[in-house]
């Protein structure tokens, strides 16, 4: 997994972005396929609307584990059959969404 900071205009960090966060999926159309898990890549990005607070106070309770939502990610996929591709990526946007929601500087993009 990578994590890569971007700058906003003001010169801060406006998006995060999770470059290659590998999670073994059970996914395929047939039992055969999702038998056995397959190694997923998953690319995130996360955009701050404003600058987070811990970027100027300094404070890990302002800002945002991104290990804790990768791991929390991770659980939740490795619980799950997927047969389709579609469906599995529904699933990520909807576990991003609500976790993104307690986060009033956050959206998904």
């Amino acid at each position: 997994m990578n994590i890569n900071p971007s700058k906003s205009n003001n010169g801060l960090s406006g998006v995060l972005s999770i470059k290659d966060l590998v999670i073994p999926i059970h996914i395929g159309v047939t039992d055969l396929e999702r038998r056995n898990p397959q190694d997923i890549s998953i690319d995130l990005e996360l955009k701050f609307s404003e600058t987070p607070k811990g970027c100027t106070t300094d404070k890990i309770e302002d800002t945002f584990c991104y290990k804790n939502l990768c791991d929390e990610l991770n659980a939740l996929l490795k619980t799950k059959e997927f047969n389709l591709v579609e469906r599995l990526t529904h699933d990520i946007y909807n576990f991003l969404e609500k976790k993104m929601a307690m986060l009033w500087y956050y959206h998904i993009i």
